[in-house]
């Protein structure tokens, strides 16, 4: 399903529903949600929760925010050792019980050059999800639209990534 290519003719593509420039994930995940009343209006919630990480030498993979709310996508074998210790200097900012560890995730990038001229793809992808049951536990897309990052259970990973590739390649149209 791989299309290589030196160009694209992107009004030949944009017509394509089943031009995707990639799918690909891995395993192994944690997502730390830290809930905090009306964060965004406290400056330096984020800032020290992300120095945390820093001291402890630990790469975050996405943040992704709300209202009273942020997340954390780490490598779980990179914070495992460690939770325990973190979970506590996060709720030293921003209060008992405001952190929430949840591992077994798996990141799963549906990547298309052309997916901001393509109303409907994130909800081709989530409803090919949907109608296998598979529960999509984050997503995450930029303002340049050049990718969708969904989180699913690890155990639900080998599934997600076959339902999307047969979703949006010309061999699961067969």
């Amino acid at each position: 399903g791989t299309i290589i290519d030196e160009e694209f003719d992107e009004k030949e593509l944009a017509g394509n529903k089943f031009y995707m420039t990639g799918i690909a994930g891995r395993q192994g995940y944690c997502i730390i949600d830290i809930k905090q009343e009306n964060f965004v209006q406290k400056l330096g919630t984020l800032r020290g929760v992300l120095k945390i990480f820093e001291k402890q030498s630990i790469a975050i993979e996405h943040i992704l925010s709300g209202v009273d709310s942020f997340s954390l996508i780490v490598p779980t074998a990179d914070i495992k050792p460690r939770l325990y210790t973190i979970m506590a200097e996060i709720e030293e900012i921003c209060g008992q019980g405001s952190a929430k560890a949840t591992e077994g995730i798996s990141l799963i990038a549906c990547v298309s050059r052309m997916m901001v001229f393509r109303p409907g793809m994130s909800g081709q992808i989530f409803s090919a999800l949907g109608e296998k049951n598979i529960n999509i536990r984050m997503i995450s897309q930029g303002a340049e639209e050049l990718n969708i990052i969904i989180g699913v259970e690890d155990f639900d990973y080998d599934e997600s990534i076959r339902v999307l590739y047969e979703s949006f390649t010309m061999k699961g149209s067969e």
